[in-house]
């Protein structure tokens, strides 16, 4: 409500760090994006770790893992390249294809080889599952930037509810049932508890692709930052 009283809907393009400003002073637009920097950092780090290690599974390499990291990169230093999140709509929209196809397939093979494994975690893994929660609502720093690229913003609002609900179910039914079938064997990447034939390898490829494809919408704020500090 802030940001739209204190900025016009003809206003340019505005970012966190322009709210910020606005709101507290100057101080606040460099603090703002550091932090935010520092936070799509460590999203995008989290990327890669999945894009090396799925690909690592793919192929069954016996090399270290972190040779793949190197993998994306080439493709990953074009697309970030691209400023506007409105030009980056395809490739999320193709995304988001490629992990809701994911998103079922890993669902039923859940379903598929479901057995009721008890289990009793322990509070020292917290941290860790805190880590993954947090890691699960990386798009945070996404809000400003994709509302400002939509052209009837008054949808944002219901449109960004829906989200959260659909991501909140995903997150629930992939999380209780990997755990429930996979018990303290479970990994943080559940597509390497999927083991056997053509078509896994399929559903990891898709899921690898997912997330290339997700990958320069998150530097979106980083690029904006950056940006703002070289003019």
């Amino acid at each position: 409500d802030i940001k739209r009283r204190r900025f016009p809907a003809a206003a340019p393009d505005i970012t966190y760090a322009d709210i910020a400003r606005d709101i507290v002073g100057p101080s606040a637009e460099s603090l703002v994006n550091v932090l935010l920097c520092m936070v799509q950092f460590g999203f995008c780090v989290a990327y890669l770790i999945f894009l090396a290690q799925t690909f690592h599974d793919v192929i069954q390499s016996t090399e270290p893992v972190w040779w793949f990291v190197l993998v994306p990169t080439p493709f990953l230093m074009v697309l970030v390249l691209i400023r506007s999140v409105r030009s980056l709509a395809p490739f999320s929209m193709l995304a988001n294809l490629a992990l809701l196809t994911g998103f079922i397939a890993v669902v039923t093979y859940i379903a598929h080889h479901f057995k009721w494994q008890p289990t009793n975690p322990s509070l020292l893994k917290f941290p860790l599952f805190f880590g993954q929660m947090t890691a699960a609502i990386e798009g945070i720093g996404l809000i400003v930037p994709i509302e400002q690229s939509m052209h009837h913003k008054h949808l944002f609002t219901p449109i960004l509810r829906l989200t959260l609900f659909i991501i909140i179910s995903i997150l629930v039914i992939v999380g209780v049932l990997g755990f429930a079938t996979f018990g303290d064997d479970v990994k943080s990447i559940i597509l390497l508890n999927m083991q056997g034939h053509a078509l896994i390898v399929a559903i990891k490829v898709v899921m690898f692709l997912g997330i290339l494809l997700t990958y320069p919408l998150q530097l979106v704020p980083v690029v904006q930052a950056v940006d703002a500090w070289v003019v």
